[in-house]
């Protein structure tokens, strides 16, 4: 048997593999793979902004993770600008810290922190996951009479939620938080890790019943 073309073939994959994870770890080509999947800014003046608790990452303030403080600083940004009136926070807790406050009354703390009234921030505190986010805000949405909101969570998080908002019938104005470390191997294999479990949602969505969605989005979901 002549090995040579095996030896060369197996060559030729390992420098081709190595090749492909130096990329994906030290370069902006997960960025680049993910556009297709990625909604475009298009913040529009609306009654409300709708921001998402993450729950995910290194805590960083008022036990708040680094994601949910960007969507914050982004949503503060936005409303300082006088393009909405009220603030709608939407999470529960879903961390496993075991705190006192659900992630939306934290939201609400860092918020007022950064010189939001109090007056104008709304809760929503029981919802475990995206769907949720959306299922349980439309209610609040529908009850103020509000059809439309700018919607701030992470970019690769947005296109999954604004299609989870738009079955409601709600028109959404994305304001989607770019990531800020590109390039980095840790930063870009997190989010590489974020978008693989946002695209495999989105499939689930498709073909699961109600049911199976809940037991497969949290055995998906990143740590």
């Amino acid at each position: 048997m002549n090995v040579k073309p095996l030896k060369k073939l197996f060559v030729i994959f390992s420098f081709g593999l190595i090749l492909i994870i130096l990329l994906l770890g030290f370069t902006e080509l997960p960025w680049i793979i993910s556009r297709p999947f990625i909604c475009e800014e298009n913040i529009q003046a609306s009654p409300v902004i709708v921001v998402l608790y993450c729950g995910h990452g290194i805590t960083v303030r008022n036990g708040l993770d680094k994601y949910s403080i960007d969507r914050i600083q982004k949503a503060v940004q936005i409303w300082e600008k006088g393009l909405a009136s009220y603030l709608l926070f939407t999470g529960g807790s879903v961390d496993r810290r075991g705190t006192v406050f659900s992630g939306s009354k934290r939201m609400a703390l860092e918020a007022i922190r950064q010189g939001v009234p109090e007056e104008i921030i709304i809760l929503e505190k029981k919802s475990k996951d995206t769907r949720y986010n959306a299922i349980n805000s439309s209610i609040i949405l529908k009850e103020k009479g509000w059809n439309n909101f700018i919607l701030v969570t992470n970019d690769f998080h947005m296109q999954r939620t604004v299609n989870l908002f738009k079955k409601n019938g709600f028109n959404v104005y994305p304001a989607p938080v770019e990531w800020k470390e590109k390039g980095k191997w840790k930063s870009n294999w997190t989010y590489l890790r974020f978008l693989r479990y946002e695209l495999q949602s989105m499939i689930a969505y498709l073909i699961l019943s109600e049911k199976q969605i809940n037991a497969v989005i949290d055995f998906l979901r990143p740590d």
